[in-house]
């Protein structure tokens, strides 16, 4: 196959370069990624072209060892040699050269991005990085507000904001719509039933309800990136389900 790579040791950089692109061992290494990773090394558009051409598999993807062959032969490339399968059969028993690709911090966000994009509903983040995007708390507010109607609300808490503000159901309800007029083609969590005159054990359903609606929707990457999610975890002034529709109406961000 194009991708394989069947002589030299694998130095450690390579495996650096992998565990940033490929942070789950997924395996697959998106052809995006990978055209970033080649223009990375300032080589001229002619040989990453044929540097692609050498380890392109016809799937949109390289798996680890194409990644390894790819970056054998730009280190190659970069000590002035000509793309050739055949010279790395040169490095039996010897490491393969190390590319000079510079700063790599942006990969990582590049590739996260592409996998979600590929994958919407897959979150292809661990645990460690779910936790870093958000944690909320959803809690009932024990007093009762409102002149002639009573109704329950809900304190909602955010760590990366650093904030608290007060939500009503129908607050949750107009983020929710705002969320799937901004994401039409993403799977928004289902809310909790509304129910008039509710008793004490639906109230405390629905709140652990709202919880794990709000806590699905702040971990997922491209809600928590969202200008609605700040709005909806920040904003503090009064008639929040309306604001938020008012705000949003002509948003495309």
């Amino acid at each position: 196959m194009a991708d394989e790579l069947t002589s030299g040791a694998v130095p450690p950089y390579y495996r650096e370069v992998y565990d940033i692109v490929c942070p789950n061992q997924e395996s697959k290494i998106d052809r995006d990624v990978i055209v970033k990773i080649l223009t990375k090394s300032s080589l001229p558009k002619q040989t990453l072209s044929e540097i692609w051409n050498a380890v392109d598999t016809k799937q949109g993807y390289l798996t680890r060892n194409g990644l390894y062959k790819a970056l054998a032969l730009t280190a190659l490339a970069q000590q002035g040699k000509t793309v050739n399968d055949k010279l790395l059969d040169g490095f039996a028993g010897q490491e393969l050269p190390k590319p000079s690709l510079g700063d790599l911090s942006d990969l990582r966000t590049l590739s996260s991005k592409i996998r979600r994009e590929r994958a919407p509903n897959l979150l292809s983040l661990n645990f460690t990085q779910l936790q870093k995007l958000d944690s909320v708390t959803v809690n009932l507010v024990p007093e009762k507000k409102g002149l002639l109607l009573k109704h329950v609300e809900y304190e909602v808490k955010s760590d990366f904001y650093k904030s608290s503000v007060a939500r009503r159901y129908n607050d949750f309800l107009a983020f929710s719509e705002t969320l799937l007029l901004r994401f039409p083609y993403r799977m928004v969590p289902p809310l909790p039933p509304k129910k008039i005159g509710a008793n004490k054990e639906f109230i405390e359903n629905r709140r652990k309800a709202l919880y794990r609606f709000l806590t699905l929707v702040v971990r997922h990457p491209s809600f928590h990136e969202s200008e609605i999610n700040r709005y909806f975890l920040t904003y503090s002034g009064s008639d929040m389900q309306n604001k938020i529709k008012e705000q949003f109406r002509n948003f495309t961000g």
